[in-house]
């Protein structure tokens, strides 16, 4: 008997948001493709097909993710509540990486130890949204 193909599983929409994610969240964090693939230990360029959301990532790997770039895993999924009716889900996370100001605000929020000014900020940022 003859075993049946099964074609690997291609990378779906989902996938290329998660992507997407982990592209925005390593450019603000200022490192290079080569140094995360070194830390989850994986060659250069699979990492490069994760961030092209060419090849899907096991939950392990995201896990691995999540520690080297200082994140929960949670931050893969951002924003994935809000997709569009017809499930396009390409467009919906903001490129964060060419907004300079953003990413500097990103990176010096990051960098704030203590966690009552971190909810102080926040909620100042939304009251001020609110306005």
């Amino acid at each position: 008997m003859q075993k049946k193909f099964k074609p690997k599983p291609r990378a779906d929409e989902v996938d290329k948001y998660v992507a997407n994610n982990i592209k925005q969240l390593r450019l603000m964090n200022g490192y290079t493709q080569e140094y995360v693939a070194n830390e989850v230990k994986v060659t250069f360029q699979q990492f490069q097909k994760y961030e092209k959301g060419i090849n899907r990532i096991s939950a392990s790997r995201l896990y691995s993710l999540s520690k080297t770039l200082d994140v929960d895993v949670n931050e893969f999924f951002l924003g994935l509540d809000r997709k569009s009716e017809n499930n396009n889900f390409s467009g919906q996370c903001s490129d964060l990486s060419r907004d300079k100001e953003a990413m500097e605000l990103f990176k010096d929020f990051k960098n704030i130890s203590d966690p009552k000014v971190k909810e102080a900020i926040i909620k100042m940022l939304k009251s001020v949204l609110k306005e």
